[in-house]
């Protein structure tokens, strides 16, 4: 896969989910509250975050001073997510409780998910 079909495919998910968020925030909130009480939707986010991740770093870890390095970025993090999901998953109810009490949460990260969605979509349809 190019580094344009990985900016297309990543900017279209995050776009996605920002917008999704917006346009459903209490399902955010209940999705992160129930992540108390199910823990295998955290095992499995956790495998399915350390494979998209380990997928990233394998095939594209390019270190350059160009754009392509944010596609190793992006997988170094979700390899550290699933890594921090399957070693400290109890770690991942007390953040949960902090996120879903402040509406600051809620209010911000969708517009974040949104223009960094923008943002590789540019460099996966125009630049």
């Amino acid at each position: 896969m190019s580094d344009i079909q990985l900016f297309q495919l990543l900017g279209l998910a995050m776009f996605s989910i920002g917008v999704g968020m917006l346009a459903h925030p209490d399902v955010l909130t209940r999705m992160f509250r129930s992540l108390e009480h199910d823990p295998v939707a955290v095992y499995l986010s956790g495998f399915m975050s350390l494979f998209l991740g380990y997928a990233l770093v394998a095939f594209h870890n390019m270190w350059s001073f160009d754009r392509s390095v944010i596609i190793t970025i992006i997988g170094w993090l979700a390899l550290l997510k699933g890594l921090s999901l399957l070693l400290f998953p109890t770690s991942l109810f007390s953040v949960s409780k902090k996120l879903t009490k402040s509406d600051a949460y809620l209010n911000i990260f969708p517009w974040y998910a949104i223009v960094f969605g923008i943002v590789l979509l540019f460099f996966g349809f125009f630049a």
